[in-house]
Order: C-alpha cells, then structure tokens, then sequence
C-alpha cells in the first residue's frame, strides 16, 4: 500500500500518469474560423461564376464559310471572335487539320478581332477542308470554325456534283433545333453521308431528321446537347464522283 501512494506521489495535478485518459475538450469554432467557412464557398460560386462569364464572351461572332472558286481566282477565308479583351485571342489556321505557314503565299492578316487567311492565287489541288482554330489565353479553352474550298479548274468541266448552297455553320444555345441544308447541281442519283468529328452519323438514329430530296439534302438534330459541339461535314456522291463540304456546331451552355 505505502508503494502505490508513492508512486501516486510522484505526478502533481498537472501531471498524468503514464496510463492516464487525456480529456478531450470540444473547442467552438472562433468567429475568425466562421467567417472563413461562409467565405471560401461564395469565393468559390464567384470564381465559377466568373469562368462562366470568360467562358461565354469568347467565341466566333462570324464563322468561315464555304465557297466554291475558280482556277486562278484569288482566296480570303475570314471570321471575327470575340474574347474577354483584345489580347486574349490567338487564332491559328489549318488546311486538313495541319497548320498552315505565314508565308508570301499564304498571308495571315489581324484587324482588331477580324481575322484573315489570303491566298493571291488558288488551283484545283488547294481544295480542301480550311479550319480556324481559335484559343483563349486566359481560359485555355478552344473553338474551331471549318470550311470547304472548292477549286473549279478552267480547261475542264464543270464539277459533277457540285455545290449550289453549302450548310452553314450555327451558334445554337443547349436544348435548341440544328438544321443544316444543301443544294447540289450535277447528274442524279446522289447519295449525302453526314459525319461528325470524322465518324459517320447513325442514319437509323431518332435523334436526327435526315432528308434526301434528289438535288437538296439536309440534317435537322431535334434536341441540341453540348456533346453535339464540334465539326460536321457531308460527302455527295453520285457516279461521277464526290463533293465535301465542311461546318461547324458550336453550343452555348450558360
């Protein structure tokens, strides 16, 4: 007995013995602490907010369009974007997704938020699918914008299907309808295939209208989602041979 109360001597009242239960005590939240807490989440809805915003400013105003041309004629591919001031734009431009060189043949030109793709003389082998890529400095974020260029050569022909009216590309808000439609001249039957981001379309889907009418062909997507962004293009053929033409969906989601 005299053992154990010396060896309960040895720990004062501010000491604990070795097989003591420390007390947990529960410790309120400061003030400083609770304003963090009301803090980071708005602070989190505001920076959401604002890469909303940037988001939705940076876009094409005006897309590149399709043409047909003829041998020797001059070519100027142009569209207008808009970012969250002038120097967050940077536009880059491709022929068959490969970039394509400032040179004296193929001139870059920028006018504010205008931008341009001069060529001084086109030939049959520049047809070919032209894109804008467009990117945002601030969010990093891309777009792109194509189009067809068709070259008609001067001693030959005219092309046999040939394009009366290209499909254009569309800004549509999510939930909305697409419809895009051509017109071709040339020997009949033809057949349109429509592919999207370089894979056919399921012509057996409902989530599209397909119409053939001879000469005239269209594509109508009845409920736009953002997964429908991206590059379209559609093949004529008949038994001469076989036209494309190249479009763009863009979809506003905010």
């Amino acid at each position: 007995m005299l053992l154990k109360n010396l060896e309960k001597a040895k720990y004062s009242d501010t000491t604990l013995a070795p097989d003591a239960v420390v007390p947990v005590e529960e410790v309120a939240p400061t003030e400083v602490e609770k304003k963090i807490e009301k803090v980071e989440p708005k602070k989190k809805e505001e920076t959401q907010k604002q890469k909303q915003t940037d988001e939705s400013k940076f876009k094409f105003i005006k897309y590149i369009a399709s043409e047909n041309l003829m041998e020797c004629d001059s070519l100027t591919i142009d569209c207008t974007c808009q970012g969250r001031d002038d120097d967050d734009l940077e536009l880059i431009w491709l022929r068959n997704n490969k970039k394509i060189a400032k040179n004296r043949d193929f001139r870059h030109e920028c006018e504010q938020n205008t931008f341009k793709l001069i060529v001084t003389a086109v030939f049959p082998d520049d047809s070919d699918v032209f894109s804008a890529l467009l990117k945002s400095k601030l969010t990093n974020n891309e777009q792109f914008s194509s189009c067809s260029v068709i070259i008609q050569a001067r001693d030959k022909e005219p092309l046999d299907p040939s394009f009366v009216q290209f499909p254009q590309s569309i800004r549509l808000e999510k939930g909305g309808k697409a419809k895009f439609n051509c017109k071709i001249s040339g020997s009949t039957p033809m057949t349109a295939q429509w592919n999207f981001n370089g894979k056919p379309l399921d012509h057996e889907s409902n989530q599209f209208i397909l119409t053939n009418d001879e000469t005239e062909f269209s594509l109508e997507t009845l409920v736009v989602l953002a997964a429908d962004q991206g590059q379209y293009f559609v093949i004529i053929s008949n038994d001469k041979g076989q036209v494309t033409a190249a479009y763009s969906l863009h979809v506003d989601q905010s």
